[in-house]
């Protein structure tokens, strides 16, 4: 199996936080929308923890916004960890 291509569609910096949105072309059908978070101003990794956000909109966990999900994703990058999490369909 080949791995497929990663395009980034547009980054911004948000609370110390760089923050990718990404589109991961697995084949010619299927694609996976991710936000990758990594630290601003640490020493660069090539490890990522995984965070599935469960269900609704990822901006929360991003730190765009505040809900139940109390902006983990955006913690655990302020924190020191590189984060990618998919984007899920809208409910």
């Amino acid at each position: 199996v080949q791995p497929g291509t990663v395009k980034e569609l547009r980054q911004t910096t948000h609370q110390g936080v760089r923050i990718q949105a990404l589109v991961m072309e697995i084949d010619d059908q299927l694609s996976i929308p991710a936000y990758l978070l990594t630290p601003e101003g640490k020493p660069e990794t090539t490890s990522a923890v995984i965070a599935i956000h469960g269900h609704g909109e990822v901006e929360p966990c991003i730190g765009l916004r505040d809900d139940y999900h109390r902006q983990f994703g955006l913690k655990m990058a302020q924190a020191g960890q590189r984060r990618l999490g998919e984007e899920q369909g809208k409910d």
